[in-house]
């Protein structure tokens, strides 16, 4: 018998869902991580042991339709024989049918928000006819998702501003459980740079961040992430000798370029909580960031970083970035930690 479980959806980037899930398996030897699918570019963490993971299947196509029919109408059978389960992710959750024995927990970072608050700017995105078929398969995925979260016997979130969304849109209540962050991470020393730790998608705002540091021809930044629109910026970037991009990196190495960093730039919309934050504050790197969703919870403005008001502007950044200069960035350094 498999005694205890996390089912994630799928290990694609090397996002904070996934830290998450990698870090739980690393510190809790009894549970193994059970995933549909593990990516081909995606890079597993050098600390965990590939027998600790368990995959269902291979396959690189059709993400959210495919995920979404395989763990609804699939028979898993390693979760008939499973005493706890910890569900991960928008899509593994679906699956929860499959499990007869012990504690079904949620660990929601975050409800789909495609479904919810963000539908409209989704659908947006494209055609009459793809809106049409993507509205269908909306309606019927919401049913099947919330009908599983009122089959859970606890459900954990990671930030009281995510317990908030998961009572508006779900109308549950959640307990706040914060995640763990890696210990590898560590002051190194502080060099001449800043570090973007946000990925390439339109909600970080690394497009901002760039079109800041175009106007600081003096300052360094490093843009240490991939994700969907790294060759879109990568064009951009390349104009400006300041500017470097890393694309996804190994463990060892993120470590390293936070390590060295002067401070940390994260600017995302609405962030559930923000490990990338937490890994930067955990290195003695005071994070720039924006007074929005969970950052707020664990960012001290003017102590352990700068919080930028919403909707901020390049100019508003530029102002942030002239301040956390070496000096104040390293009297922030034990605050941090």
């Amino acid at each position: 018998m498999m005694n205890k479980i996390v089912l994630y959806d799928y290990l694609r980037v090397n996002g904070g869902a996934e830290r998450f899930v990698c870090n739980y398996i690393k510190n809790n030897h009894d549970y193994k991580l059970l995933v549909s699918t593990i990516y081909e570019d995606y890079k597993l963490p050098e600390y965990l042991h590939r027998n600790k993971i368990i995959t269902l299947f291979n396959h690189s196509y059709a993400i959210n339709l495919f995920t979404y029919l395989y763990f609804k109408y699939s028979k898993i059978e390693i979760l008939k024989t499973s005493n706890n389960v910890i569900y991960n992710g928008i899509y593994s959750i679906l699956s929860e049918h499959n499990q007869i024995n012990g504690k079904k927990v949620y660990y929601c970072h975050t409800p789909p928000r495609f479904l919810y608050d963000r539908k409209i700017e989704y659908l947006n995105k494209y055609n009459r006819i793809s809106r049409n078929i993507l509205k269908i398969f909306f309606k019927l995925y919401r049913r099947s998702y919330e009908e599983a979260v009122q089959n859970m016997d606890i459900i954990l979130t990671n930030s009281y501003h995510m317990k908030k969304q998961i009572k508006k849109m779900l109308n549950i209540n959640s307990k706040v459980v914060y995640p763990p962050i890696d210990n590898n991470f560590k002051w190194i020393s502080q060099s001449d740079y800043y570090l973007s730790v946000g990925r390439l998608e339109k909600n970080k705002r690394i497009e901002l961040i760039i079109e800041a540091f175009s106007k600081l021809p003096n300052k360094k930044l490093i843009i240490t992430s991939g994700g969907s629109q790294y060759l879109n910026f990568k064009k951009i970037c390349d104009k400006y000798p300041n500017i470097t991009m890393t694309n996804w990196t190994s463990d060892k190495k993120l470590v390293e370029l936070i390590g060295n960093a002067i401070a940390c730039i994260y600017i995302p919309r609405d962030e559930d909580l923000g490990i990338s934050a937490l890994e930067s504050q955990k290195a003695g790197k005071p994070v720039i960031s924006v007074k929005e969703g969970g950052l707020t919870e664990i960012i001290k403005d003017r102590y352990t970083g700068y919080l930028l008001e919403k909707n901020p502007s390049s100019e508003t950044l530029i102002e942030a970035i002239n301040y956390m200069d070496k000096d104040r960035a390293m009297r922030m350094r034990k605050a941090c930690e």
